[in-house]
């Protein structure tokens, strides 16, 4: 699993999604820490949408432990109940 926390410029997620695409492992699943853009804006981009979606956590996480986990319309649903697992 890698998680991209690039800044807050699709330009520069897109560039850096398509490469990662490129050189990563196909079982690779890819998580953005966007908190502006929905996950469904990259998905196709990153080559592997089944494993792709958004997780962000909250501000404060030592205090509030909050995190948000957003699917696409393409995300394995297996991925959601990992990522809960993994905020736990």
């Amino acid at each position: 699993m890698v998680i991209e926390a690039l800044p807050e410029d699709k330009k520069v997620k897109n560039e850096f999604f398509a490469n990662f695409d490129k050189v990563a492992d196909d079982n690779t699943v890819l998580a953005t820490n966007t908190s502006t853009f929905l996950p469904s804006e990259f998905a196709e981009i990153t080559g592997r949408p089944d494993k792709f979606l958004a997780y962000h956590f909250a501000n404060n996480i030592w205090k509030n432990n909050t995190a948000e986990i957003m699917a696409q319309s393409k995300t394995n649903p297996d991925l959601l109940s990992d990522f809960q697992q993994l905020s736990k």
